[in-house]
């Protein structure tokens, strides 16, 4: 089972540990779109919206405006699957792109699929399996000797060996982990009733009744005021409806929050700015929340800087012992002597 797996695997483990850190690799990779001098203030958020649709002509409205997570950040608006990075101080434009066009969003479809498509999927899903399986299985064949050591000077053979015990000591955590959320996350759709059924379940928020229909909407600016009104931590997403006196979206963090993600959302109406309905993602009962800690978790953004080096370590050491096992197991025959012949 290892001797198939063992490329996919080593090239999830690489891949996966550089998508540790996608957000510091892109920005790395492509400064001039993240990187800002920060100013003064905050330039009105209706004003990014405008500068950005007047750069170029777009088939679509704005529907996404992502705020800057720090000072020195650039702030998003997206259409649909195009992005348009820009100075939230000064209203620069500093690029545009394609959701998809990144050199880290090639790298995450490649961890995910290796660029096969739903075949791809599908070989990823079964190596996760057989990665999950042989940390398991090498626990047990270890188990009985409980070997960890290592010795510069002996053969190539054994240096590989115990170079391989002992990289699947270290990452056997990780690799239980990330693998098994890997799993929870594909069979989603499976197990989300069971989460609900065990840890409890929490209805979908009965959002009060839309305002009537004003002569104008409201700005985006007093949008984002009454959801900081209605709920305290910083401001991440805004989604923008199709229709301006639609509802608005907007997406805060909690304090004190790690993951990613911000999980509380404030539904504010975009005719007089009403709230219509908060949830409050960490009040809710932990079957409608797992779906959601489980992608942090998979992802290392579950703590602070320990859980990503967790991360980036196992993935690491599933690479590693990827490339070793097939070593051990390969022992080419030797040739026998020749007998020297008879007189």
């Amino acid at each position: 089972m290892g001797i198939p797996a063992a490329l996919f695997l080593a090239a999830m483990g690489v891949s996966g540990a550089i998508l540790v850190y996608e957000r510091p690799v892109d920005r790395l990779i492509y400064p001039r779109f993240h990187v800002v001098q920060p100013g003064p203030s905050l330039l009105p958020l209706d004003s990014l919206v405008a500068i950005a649709d007047r750069a170029a002509p777009r088939p679509v409205k704005a529907s996404w405006i992502i705020l800057p997570h720090r000072p020195d950040e650039a702030a998003r608006v997206q259409y649909r699957f195009h992005q348009v990075y820009m100075d939230p101080y000064r209203g620069t434009i500093l690029g545009e792109r394609g959701i998809g066009e990144s050199v880290v969003a090639q790298l995450r479809a490649f961890h995910q699929s290796f660029f096969l498509g739903r075949v791809g999927r599908f070989v990823a899903l079964v190596c996760t399996g057989a990665g999950l399986l042989l940390a398991l299985g090498g626990v047990i064949l270890w188990w009985p000797r409980k070997i960890v050591r290592f010795h510069a000077r002996s053969s190539w053979r054994r240096i590989n060996f115990d170079l391989h015990n002992i990289s699947g000591l270290v990452g056997l955590v990780g690799i239980l982990l990330f693998g098994g959320t890997a799993l929870m996350m594909a069979y989603g759709d499976v197990l989300d009733p069971w989460y609900r059924s065990t840890w409890g379940d929490a209805p979908n928020p009965r959002l009060l009744p839309g305002s009537p229909r004003s002569a104008q909407p409201v700005d985006i600016a007093t949008i984002a005021r009454a959801a900081d009104a209605a709920v305290p931590g910083p401001m991440r997403e805004i989604v923008i409806p199709k229709d301006p006196h639609g509802t608005y979206r907007v997406q805060k963090q909690a304090p004190g929050e790690y993951g990613q993600r911000a999980r509380n959302i404030v539904f504010v109406d975009g005719n007089d700015a009403r709230v219509r309905g908060v949830i409050d993602q960490n009040r809710r009962p932990m079957g409608t929340r797992i779906a959601m800690l489980t992608e942090d978790w998979h992802i290392a953004a579950f703590a602070p800087e320990w859980s990503r080096l967790l991360g980036i370590v196992s993935c690491l050491m599933l690479a590693f012992t990827s490339a070793t096992g097939p070593l051990i197991w390969y022992k080419p025959r030797r040739k026998p002597k020749r007998q020297p012949s008879a007189p």
